[in-house]
């Protein structure tokens, strides 16, 4: 008969997780003082590098934001711009088109006198 297997130590609720460094196949003494300074200590670098990367991730994204609306403010103020544009040459072309009417009209009347002339 073979011998049975050995049991590992499993990590209980109260254990920590392993940090980086430590092995996971290695029982964590949470009574031993070192390992939960050195625990701790791992665990406070661990946040700081994970704000650290939240800030760096947040400032992208600010960064992102601001071209964003940097860009459609650009957008908003040329249709703007255009609309502008539009309204000037709407208004020009409505004179032009009155003048060409008023001209019609001398031409059609001055037509008229001479058809009736002859």
């Amino acid at each position: 008969m073979t011998k049975p297997r050995k049991k590992t130590a499993r990590m209980t609720s109260y254990a920590p997780p392993p940090y980086p460094g430590t092995s996971k196949h290695i029982p964590i003494d949470v009574d031993s003082e070192d390992q939960t300074t050195t625990n701790l200590k791992c665990t406070v670098i661990t946040r700081g590098n994970k704000i650290r990367a939240l800030q760096r991730e947040l400032k992208e994204l600010k960064a992102q934001f601001t071209q964003t609306q940097d860009l459609h403010n650009k957008r908003e103020e040329d249709a703007t711009r255009e609309r502008e544009q539009l309204k000037e040459t709407n208004k020009t072309l409505a004179k032009e088109l009155k003048a060409a009417r008023a001209k019609l009209s001398t031409t059609r009347h001055q037509l008229k006198r001479i058809l009736e002339e002859m």
